[in-house]
This record gives C-alpha cells, structure tokens and sequence, in this order.
C-alpha cells in the first residue's frame, strides 16, 4: 500500500479536486494527509476538508502550507478559487494547526522510506521542508515525478480536447507506473520569472532557438494509457470500487 500525501492547489479547477478522490477511494493508498500549496492556502484546506467530509473521510488531515513562491514573486491568484464550493455551507471539518512544512517533515523522518508526496500545484512546500531538514529528501521514499510534457499539447486546438485529468493521473501513476510511458529529460524548478539559455542557429533560412541541452535527471510522462486510466478513475470515483 502506498502511504501517501497529497500536495496541492486545490480550489482553481477540478483536476486537483479529481486527484483527492482518487487518492481517497483508492484501497492501494493510505492517505496520511493533504497539504495545500500557492496563494490563499488557507481557503484551499478548507475547499479540502469540504471535499473529504463530503465523501466520508474527514480523519484525513488537512494542512495549509505555503503560498508565495521562496523568491521575491508573489502568487497570481485568479479570483475565483473555491467559487460555488461553500454554497451550502462551510465544512465542520477544519485544518490542522500544524503547518504543511512542518507536517511533511515530521512524517518523513518518523517514517523513512515510507512516504510518497504527489506534488499537484507548486514544490514550495516540499524545497521549504529541503532547506529545514537536510535528511528530507533521503527520507522520502522515491516517488516519480511525472508530468505530461507540455510541447505535446501546444498548438492543440480546444475544440479536440477532452477533461484534462493530469493530477488524478498523478495519484494512479504513484501507485501503477505502467499507466505512463516516460522519457529521460532535464527538469529544473525556477524562483522567479527567468530567461532560459538558448542556442541560436539557422535552419531553412530561417532563425530558431532552441534551450540549451542538459543532463537529463527526471522520468516525465509523455504517454498514457489513456483508456485503461480512464476506466480506472470512472470504477474509484462513480463506482467506489
């Protein structure tokens, strides 16, 4: 079984909100607990106790973390997070008082090589938790991390795209890997808005860029097994199964 927490942005759209369920009713995971990430953090983990009461799983804890990037940026809040979610009422669920930093720190190193953190919005949360504890990141267990490579949606028109499931996606792929296809390519966090290096050459006559190569040092996901997934999520979610 997969002891598991859940990092994430909750609240936006309804990818993060998928991945909770899933990660929730899935029998392979033991949820010890979800940490929200960027901007208002603490709405975020109310939007979670909401989610988890709301299935019937509200010994799950909640735990609001960081929300500004470690840099001088500031989050870009859309506005609209948690929209509609509180109509009918605030949850009686309420987040620890223990930070998501200082939770994520805590379970790791009381549990070693025990613990997976799917990372659902920003890494804010788990680089804080790096520079608190050195020992954090031997302490984890080896999670892939894994996400669909963005240059294989661009350009791609709205109207041939279906629901975009990449963070429930996240939460499978940490417990069955054969749902992915992955490739070995560089990836790297960045603190604040910044230029990446880049090689100028003429091809065709034409001008291009192109990134810099470097080491690759990450599996990321390139393809899925789309189908299988999908009937995976429809069992957990519609059918509880």
């Amino acid at each position: 079984m997969e002891r598991m927490i859940v990092d994430t942005d909750i609240g936006t759209y309804y990818d993060d909100a998928f991945a909770v369920l899933l990660a929730a009713n899935s029998p392979e995971v033991q949820l010890e607990g979800v940490t929200t990430c960027y901007g208002d953090t603490n709405l975020r983990a109310e939007i979670a106790c909401k989610i988890l009461e709301f299935i019937g799983r509200p010994e799950v804890p909640v735990f609001a973390g960081i929300g500004d990037p470690l840099g001088e940026a500031e989050a870009l809040m859309f506005g609209f997070e948690g929209e509609g979610i509180f109509d009918d009422g605030r949850p009686e669920k309420q987040p620890e008082k223990e930070s998501a930093v200082e939770f994520m720190i805590r379970l790791v190193r009381d549990n070693p090589g025990e613990i997976t953190i799917c990372t659902l919005g920003t890494v804010t949360n788990v680089a804080a938790a790096i520079r608190q504890d050195p020992n954090f990141v031997r302490d984890l267990k080896p999670w892939p991390v894994h996400e669909r490579l963005i240059y294989l949606s661009v350009g791609i028109p709205t109207e041939f795209t279906g629901i975009w499931l990449h963070d429930p996606l996240t939460i499978a792929v940490a417990y069955d890997p054969s749902l992915i296809q992955t490739a070995r390519i560089h990836v790297a966090a960045e603190f604040a808005p910044t230029l990446i290096p880049r090689d100028l050459l003429i091809r065709n006559d034409i001008l291009r860029t192109i990134p810099k190569k470097k080491a690759p040092n990450m599996n990321v996901a390139v393809d899925v097994d789309a189908d299988r997934f999908t009937q995976l999520f429809a069992d957990r979610i519609v059918n509880g199964l």
